[in-house]
């Protein structure tokens, strides 16, 4: 068990680093102290042995490797630690918080199928057509917010680009309309950065709401 002046000390070096000891798992035991970042193998394990202390730590590798080190003074703890968190815990953290853009494409594609309808023409929107589309594109933005609940930003940017689209009503013929609709939609799920399983989610909202107005095939 490490003395409580060494945790501290750790604690504040977290902090310093720009992470809140919240995300971590700290656990007592007879020889040591164990800390973990909260739902990841991520783990720095100190052990103590009169003076000396040796380090137990997890890499930020595919497999996870566990590197042990030789017996250190106190102040050499604190340094491997302070560089553990930058070499291994951040860039582990940089990780899982990027997007996966293999998976953006495959969104992206997923969002594209049922576009191609012959149906779909080049004639312009009818007076009629054009107050429905409005009311769908309501329709649409209330269930995007309903189902994939969005960020304020998030919405923002949903608001925006539904605003944009019910400006282009009275200007773009139906094909070209169908075509920034569809643009618009990608850059949404874009945005939301969805998976393949949300990206079908906004798919099937759009079929919902537009299908009967623009006659979208499936």
């Amino acid at each position: 068990m490490l003395f409580r002046q060494h945790k501290n000390e750790l604690f504040r070096i977290i902090e310093r680093k720009g992470f809140s000891p919240a995300d971590f798992d700290a656990l007592d035991d007879l020889n040591g102290f164990r800390l973990c970042f909260k739902n990841s193998k991520m783990c720095f394990n100190v052990f103590s042995d009169a003076t000396m202390f040796r380090a137990y730590v997890t890499l930020h590798s595919p497999q996870y490797p566990v590197s042990e080190t030789r017996f250190l003074t106190w102040n050499e703890i604190t340094r491997y630690f302070d560089n553990w968190i930058d070499g291994h815990l951040r860039k582990h953290v940089e990780e899982i918080e990027a997007p996966d853009l293999w998976k953006e494409i495959a969104s992206r594609e997923t969002l594209s199928k049922g576009f191609r309808s012959p149906t779909i023409d080049n004639r312009p929107f009818t007076a009629d057509e054009a107050v429905q589309i409005k009311f769908c594109l309501g329709e649409f933005r209330q269930a995007l917010a309903d189902e994939l609940n969005p960020s304020k930003e998030q919405l923002d940017f949903i608001n925006e680009r539904l605003a944009y689209l019910e400006s282009a009503i009275d200007r773009l013929n139906r094909f070209d309309w169908t075509s920034v609709l569809l643009s618009s939609c990608i850059s949404i799920a874009t945005n939301l950065t969805v998976d393949t399983s949300r990206g079908n989610m906004i798919l099937d909202l759009l079929y919902r709401c537009f299908r009967s107005v623009l006659l979208i095939g499936s």
